[in-house]
């Protein structure tokens, strides 16, 4: 079948047209760029017409290809682009027989069996494509222009004979990725509306020299890192501001190995002064060195384009490091991290993931134990079995007995039930809740020093106590169970707007206090817990609400707070004298309806909580952030 359509295709004497499918056009389709603007280099233009074409949908394709004919269809498969790019190439082969689909991307698999099942489940891919596909799209095409038959010599690709898998050579890594042209600089996203877009990619290298089970770093971990022409990143950084481009989107694996990723920084914020743009920088910073980060973090927040530095941590667990081969990423430099931005009074976030190979329900609540206490934002993502990581090889799957849904979503492991992984999900929806958001930070603050009441444990005992709860309003909405599965960041956004709109912060904490009495008869009822309450209430968005608010406190929670974060030996609560705590809202965080997957550009989706002296280091960013509001 494919021999005949090959044959068809290329009987054709007219120049035959590309199609890039794009089925998320608010971002910027950097990966097609790359691909297109080398094929436009290397192909006979007397055989194919690489002017851009980019489709969003199967209506713009069907567009194109009514003016220019049956083509080849190029797609680049993410976790969030499959399922469209795969309808579309449905469409393409029940609409336009001629044409062929040629898909590629991270979540086109690469290992032999998946690969087949991918190919036999859907017949609507001719051609899968593995690792980088500039050099693979440009060489298969040129073979076909001169003898169009099955390409069995085209190192990196994969495609059925019959049901038989045909998977060629692995391709190796081009030593210089400065042989790929600029889309942004060589005129072919001049074609697209670029006003759409919400972000862009900047990829200023390629590789990872780390090899974690978890990670696809498209395809690179265990490389050498390969790095773009300095001048190059410099005028695509200088394109984006002045298209106005909101989020810059900095791809590399290691932001800030290089010295030279201290310039790159500066030479955004610059951007951002000159254009306005950009508003926020996202990115993955350097795991096994603090050497340029601090600078890096420290000119970002002073442009006003970052409200933390985050660095993955995943886990502490020793047996989970080794299980996910992430013993070379030391823990001890993220201590040293973690120590300098405190130094500095920089705040610092960090990243976990549920469900890791080697870890427990135990270790995952010893990892939220360490964030707590040291008072870290921490955002906590679902592991997803990437299809081309070393997570997916078929023998670590067995080793670890993983199990994971048709999405890649991680369900149990060997050491995980599935009941085990719902419970691990809540916790950590409720940690999110009540420590990003702040709604429990300081009430299970003061329970730890002066009850020793676990912060998770308490969560913990939440949680399995909820459904027999009664006569209780509020706290039930604790247990969330609106968010997807898949996003462990912005939680209980229902729980949340109810309690904004109505400002019935007094009502949820006096259910929180009755059920602590009734649950911890060493917990007692005075004016310690009455204050505690008071602060945790006024802390918390509420719709209508005037400030500045200034609370008389008959103690100095503040200073309270502060000391025992830096030494739990310091004195009780009750030996503080009085004083005041002036809360302020400069975000208007009280007049922001909450609602699923919100998010406001410049800000971080943790940013919920009110502003007071007890924010330390965020009280300043808050500030930096208000004109994003």
């Amino acid at each position: 079948m494919k021999e005949t359509v090959l044959a068809q295709l290329f009987a054709d004497q007219n120049p035959i047209p590309l199609y890039c499918i794009h089925p998320t056009p608010q971002w910027a389709p950097l990966a097609l760029g790359l691909i297109l603007g080398y094929a436009a280099e290397h192909l006979d233009p007397q055989r194919f017409d690489t002017a851009p074409r980019f489709a969003a949908t199967r209506e713009e394709l069907q567009a194109l290809m009514a003016v220019h004919g049956p083509g080849i269809c190029l797609f680049s498969n993410y976790m969030w682009t499959r399922p469209d790019n795969l309808e579309i190439s449905r469409w393409v082969k029940a609409h336009s027989p001629q044409s062929l689909t040629i898909h590629g991307g991270p979540d086109t698999p690469a290992y032999f069996e998946t690969c087949k099942t991918f190919l036999q489940e859907h017949p609507e891919v001719d051609f899968a494509v593995h690792g980088e596909g500039e050099v693979t799209i440009t060489e298969l095409l040129e073979f076909w222009a001169e003898t169009p038959v099955l390409p069995e010599k085209i190192p990196g690709l994969g495609f059925l004979v019959g049901e038989q898998l045909v998977k060629t050579a692995a391709r190796a890594r081009a030593e210089n990725p400065n042989l790929y042209p600029s889309p942004y600089l060589n005129g072919i996203f001049e074609s697209l509306d670029y006003s759409q877009w919400s972000s862009a990619a900047l990829e200023t290298n390629r590789g990872c020299p780390y090899g974690c089970t978890f990670c696809d770093w498209g395809s690179a971990t265990l490389q050498k890192i390969r790095l773009y022409d300095l001048e190059r990143v410099k005028a695509e950084i200088e394109w984006l501001g002045q298209h106005k481009i909101s989020e810059f989107w900095i791809t590399d694996a290691n932001f800030g190995i290089f010295e030279r990723d201290v310039e790159i920084t500066r030479f955004i914020c610059q951007a951002k002064e000159t254009y306005g743009y950009p508003v926020r920088v996202v990115t993955n910073y350097a795991k096994n060195t603090k050497k340029h980060l601090v600078d890096i973090i420290e000119i970002l927040i002073d442009a006003g384009l970052l409200s933390s530095g985050i660095v993955s941590l995943q886990s502490r667990d020793e047996a989970t490091l080794k299980a996910v081969n992430r013993t070379n990423i030391k823990t001890s430099e993220y201590d040293k991290l973690r120590k300098t931005f405190e130094d500095k009074h920089l705040p610092l976030s960090t990243q976990l993931m549920i469900g890791l190979p080697g870890s427990t329900c135990a270790s995952f609540k010893q990892d939220l134990r360490f964030c707590f206490y040291q008072d870290i934002e921490v955002q906590i993502f679902r592991t997803v079995v990437l299809p081309n990581s070393p997570m997916a090889d078929p023998d670590y799957l067995n080793q670890w007995q993983i199990q994971y849904d048709s999405t890649g979503m991680l369900l149990s492991t060997r050491d995980i039930s599935d009941a085990d992984m719902r419970q691990i999900e809540q916790i950590a929806r409720l940690f999110r809740c009540t420590h990003a958001y702040g709604m429990l930070k300081y009430w299970q603050s003061w329970l730890d020093w002066e009850y020793g009441l676990d912060p998770i444990d308490y969560l913990d005992q939440l949680l399995l106590d909820i459904p027999q709860l009664e006569g209780y309003t509020w706290l039930p909405g604790l247990y969330d169970a609106y968010s997807p599965a898949h996003d462990v960041i912005n939680t209980h956004f229902e729980l949340r707007e109810s309690l904004r709109s109505a400002n019935a912060w007094g009502a949820f904490y006096a259910e929180l206090k009755r059920y602590t009495l009734a649950r911890y008869p060493q917990v007692q009822e005075d004016a310690q817990m009455d204050m505690l309450l008071l602060i945790q209430a006024a802390l918390m968005p509420g719709e209508g609400r005037s400030f500045p608010v200034q609370l008389s406190l008959p103690h100095d929670f503040n200073a309270y707070y502060q000391a025992k974060r830096l030494d739990a030996t310091a004195p009780a609560l009750l030996s503080y004298g009085p004083a005041q705590l002036e809360i302020e809202d400069p975000l208007g965080l009280c007049q922001e309806h909450v609602r699923r997957g919100y998010r406001v550009k410049g800000r971080p989706s943790s940013v919920w909580e009110l502003q007071s002296d007890l924010m330390g280091a965020s009280r300043e960013l808050a500030h930096s952030m208000r004109h994003h509001a």
